[in-house]
């Protein structure tokens, strides 16, 4: 496999040894960093839902006497008892999340080789993976909910073409890496991309779009939660739901220059995304009447993607800048 590789490599065919010493930047994650993303990764909400699938199956296998046992003593339990073992399942699921991290993305190592990108991880199969950086069609940095407190973010990559390496052809480039250092990865692994300048904000009367549309179906059900026993609850769901339309409104933004667009949005994770403008295989700016009485505006762009295309989207933007982007990618677009 390495004599193979290194006759791919190279039409010289080079050595063994030279085809392993790498020519460029590389990035290792220590155990440290492994642990700390694994359970910074948020991946416990799906464990936590397939051990319930996995439960609530079971009981089809169970005797109905003994289902009837089950349940009696759960009536006859204490609410501590109940909330008890929801928290005992909730950190088997984080453990089992965290677990499931380490085996993917154990021995990760990124290296840079001329204009190619090296990507290796893995405990149990060991993957191997090359990038050509011109493939590259937008990069992606993602914080969650464990992560952002912590200035915590993974960043991605969206590839033209197929690849089997990651589904949804994007590629990991670095499972967990601190926000100050973001930068300085860029400046050594993908140099064409910068970080630096902050994005716009929202404008403030964005704000109200963003509790309206994060309360939507509450607002809805409400008129008819008012004729039964939880209508207060309902009103003491709004509390959460609008500090995430709060979030939402807070983690919105643009930046643009000469070569490149950063949008920044979140619907779960805060979401920022960096793409050159020969990338952008589509832009359109939408404005419904609500949107055009308030002086704002819906911007979409479109970047390729096999087997079809990326979308990534901000809402409620300033209308002052609709006309800016269009005329911005309307302009002849600067190869870098």
């Amino acid at each position: 496999a390495e004599t193979l590789k290194s006759a791919l490599k190279s039409e010289n065919q080079e050595t063994i040894n030279e085809a392993s010493q790498p020519s460029g930047p590389q990035m290792q994650l220590s155990f440290s960093d492994l642990l700390l993303a694994g359970v910074t990764s948020g991946g416990v909400g799906l464990i936590f839902g397939v051990l319930g699938f996995v439960l609530s199956q079971g009981f089809a296998f169970v005797p109905e006497e003994t289902i009837d046992i089950i349940i009696n003593s759960v009536i006859a339990s204490s609410i501590i008892v109940i909330v008890f073992t929801v928290i005992a399942l909730f950190f088997l699921s984080w453990l089992l999340s965290t677990l499931r991290f380490i085996i993917r993305y154990a021995f990760f190592t990124l290296r840079l080789e001329d204009d190619t990108l090296k990507i290796s991880r893995g405990l149990i199969v060991q993957k191997e993976f090359s990038l050509k950086i011109h493939r590259i069609q937008s990069v992606r940095i993602e914080q969650g909910w464990f992560r952002q407190p912590f200035n915590l973010a993974s960043i991605d990559v969206l590839v033209a073409g197929g690849t089997g390496y990651e589904p949804s052809f994007k590629v990991n480039l670095a499972p967990i890496i601190h926000k100050r250092n973001i930068q300085e990865f860029f400046d050594r692994f993908l140099e064409d991309y910068q970080l630096e300048s902050p994005c716009v904000s929202l404008p403030p009367r964005a704000l109200k779009r963003y509790l309206i549309r994060s309360n939507a179906i509450l607002l809805l059900l409400l008129p008819g939660l008012y004729f039964s026993l939880y209508y207060a609850w309902g009103f003491l769901a709004m509390i959460p739901l609008s500090l995430i339309g709060i979030m939402r409104y807070k983690d919105g933004g643009l930046y643009f220059d000469d070569t490149q667009l950063i949008l920044q949005s979140r619907m779960v994770a805060k979401v920022t995304t960096l793409t050159k403008k020969p990338h952008i295989q589509s832009l359109q700016l939408n404005q419904n009447i609500i949107q055009k009485w308030r002086r704002l505006g819906t911007l979409q762009i479109h970047v390729i993607s096999a087997p079809s295309k990326e979308t990534f989207t901000l809402k409620d933007i300033e209308a002052n800048e609709v006309s800016t982007l269009y005329t911005w990618f309307s302009t002849k677009k600067t190869i870098q």
